[in-house]
């Protein structure tokens, strides 16, 4: 026999509560007249509602929320002192973390080695600390020379950046975005924060 679907269980707790409609009320009736299991399940139903509204009201001890707000674990404090230093003093904070991005920037920059780095792209030769884009090479994408020249005699669809070294335009090579040469110190740690952010 297949068992009876949740929806009839659900039309037995509605009738309980005197919330189902006259048509869905016949309906279930017959149901559970013809239905053992149902029938069962029903009067366990009426009997636990019987039950619970025959029984006497329970009050909790007056002193109930007192005895459980005292047991509850206490928080913790230093959680709490970092949450109200933040909201309290947000202008320290920025300052804070701007002295540690400039003085992690400032380390970097003193303890980096002079070695050439730059963008790889197997179209580029390296030639005594000088990045070359041959004649006729077209580059698609930026151009970012560290600690070294860069020669453009092709030609460059994007931004050049040389840092720390010089950037030489030949009379055929073009560049199609911004170049940038960035030697002084301020404006390295400016462009280290922009790449950062």
């Amino acid at each position: 026999m297949k068992p009876c679907s949740d929806e009839l269980k659900g039309q037995m707790h509605d009738y309980l509560d005197g919330d189902i409609s006259p048509q869905n009320q016949e309906t279930l009736l017959e149901h559970i007249r013809k239905c053992d299991s149902c029938d069962q399940y029903f009067s366990l139903l009426q009997g636990s509602e019987i039950f619970l509204s025959t029984s006497e009201l329970m009050m909790a001890p007056a002193n109930f929320t007192q005895k459980v707000m005292e047991n509850l674990p206490k928080q913790n404090k230093r959680k709490n002192m970092f949450v109200v230093w933040v909201r309290k003093y947000p202008s320290i904070i920025a300052a804070a973390v701007f002295v540690l991005l400039m003085g992690s920037a400032l380390t970097s920059y003193v303890t980096e080695s002079n070695q050439l780095s730059y963008t790889k792209n197997n179209q580029l030769e390296v030639a005594n600390n000088t990045v070359i884009v041959p004649e006729g090479v077209t580059i698609d994408g930026d151009i970012v020379v560290e600690n070294g020249d860069l020669k453009i005699e092709g030609k460059v669809n994007g931004n050049v950046t040389v840092i720390n070294g010089k950037e030489y335009l030949a009379s055929a090579g073009t560049v199609t975005g911004n170049i940038k040469e960035v030697n002084e110190f301020y404006n390295w740690l400016w462009y280290k924060m922009k790449s950062i952010f």
